[in-house]
Formats: structure tokens, sequence, C-alpha cells
């Protein structure tokens, strides 16, 4: 082999490694969320790495995360900020909340949010995706309940 080719090889390597490095890196950032109801979208396995270490020290697992049954939850989850130990609030900070955030938490708006988002968008758009006139409003047979 020559000393270019095992250079360009060398150098291919150190560069599959490094976007190796810098991509394993994002495993260990907590995304930062445009609001709480982020993490009700999101499946345990969907989670970075510290943002499940977060949410472990609040005392939640994947089958507690994973689960529709609300007594499944952690207690950390039943627990005004002022509640908490200075460890669970560490993390919910890291998670993005605030005191504010999370004693007014309502998961419930999170979905009802959604099912709004839904309408909006069956509203504005047609069924094969199609731009609709918004300034007209919704037509008759977009199936929606006034």
């Amino acid at each position: 082999m020559k000393k270019s080719t095992i250079r360009f090889v060398s150098l291919a390597v150190a560069g599959v490694w490094s976007a190796m490095i810098s991509t394993a890196g994002l495993a260990d950032v907590i995304r930062v969320p445009d609001s709480p109801c982020f993490w009700e979208k999101l499946d345990w396995d969907q989670l970075r790495n510290a943002e499940r270490m977060a949410w472990m020290e609040l005392g939640w697992n994947g089958m507690r995360w994973d689960s529709d049954d609300s007594s499944w939850s952690p207690a950390s989850d039943n627990k005004d900020w002022g509640q908490l130990t200075s460890r669970e609030r560490d993390a919910l900070l890291r998670l993005g909340y605030t005191e504010e955030s999370w004693d007014n938490f309502d998961t419930d708006s999170c979905f009802e949010n959604a099912r709004i988002t839904q309408r909006l968008s069956r509203r504005n758009f047609g069924a094969a995706g199609e731009a609709r006139d918004t300034l007209s409003g919704p037509s008759s047979d977009d199936g929606l309940e006034d």
C-alpha cells in the first residue's frame, strides 16, 4: 500500500470516528422542550440517556412511563414544587420545568391541546394535504362539529 493511500484511509477512519463521537454526545444532552407537554409525546425508548436519568431521579422507569395507568406514577408526580426534594427539583429544572410550570401542569390539557391542533390541521388542509383558504372559514364537508 502506498503512503498516500494509508494516509487517506487513516483520515477517513478518523473522520468517521469524529462523527460517531459528536453524534453520541447528543444522547447525553437533555432537549429543551417548548412546553411540558413535550415529554407526554415520547415513549421511554425515545428519551435520551440524560433525559431518562433525570426522569429516573423522579421515580420513573420504562414500565411506569409507557403505562396509561396513572396509579403507576411515582410519588414525585403528585407533589407540589415545595414538597419535592432538592434532587427532584434539580431533575425537573434540567428537564425544563419551573416551579410555576410544575405546580400548574395538567396532563389532560396536553391531550386537549393535541386534539385542538389536530382539528385545526384538518380544517386548514384537505384530505390530500392541499391547503385550504383559511380566511373563508371551514368548508361544510370537513366533518368537524362547530
